[in-house]
């Protein structure tokens, strides 16, 4: 098995990357408030949904203008990813990818208040960028 990152796990640290271009790490914390404050620093924390979208917009498969709304429909249209062109696989490739970098602590999970979770979650809601490899 290869050690190196997959295409998508290279697209999720991109995205990642672009919205936190230097990444800043650890808060300088107190031992006293360490409990009650966020550890990471606030900009750093990412939604795995942003990072989803993100990756899609990146391949080039975000939908604008076709729709399978009736025509008088164009102007309220949403963007959404386009299945066609990712595969309708995308939703559990995207998970294993992003698992993969959590296992290999290139991303670790966190709680939505920023506080590090020490097992990886079989749901992975917020991330922070990690020590690991920086392929």
């Amino acid at each position: 098995m290869s050690r190196g990152l997959g295409a998508l796990q290279r697209a999720i640290l991109q995205v990642y990357d672009q919205a936190v271009p230097q990444p800043r790490g650890l808060k300088p914390t107190d031992p006293w408030e360490e409990d009650r404050r966020s550890r990471y620093d606030s900009r750093d924390i990412r939604h795995a949904s942003s990072l989803r979208h993100g990756v899609v917009r990146l391949r080039g498969a975000w939908c604008e203008t076709e729709c399978r709304a009736p025509a008088y429909r164009y102007e309220q249209h949403r963007p959404h990813p386009n299945w066609q062109i990712l595969g309708w696989g995308y939703s559990q490739s995207f998970s294993r990818a992003l698992h993969t970098l959590v296992r290999r602590s290139v991303l670790l999970p966190v709680t939505w208040d920023g506080l590090p979770i020490r097992h990886v979650p079989r749901y992975i809601a917020y991330v922070v960028r990690g020590d690991g490899c920086n392929h």
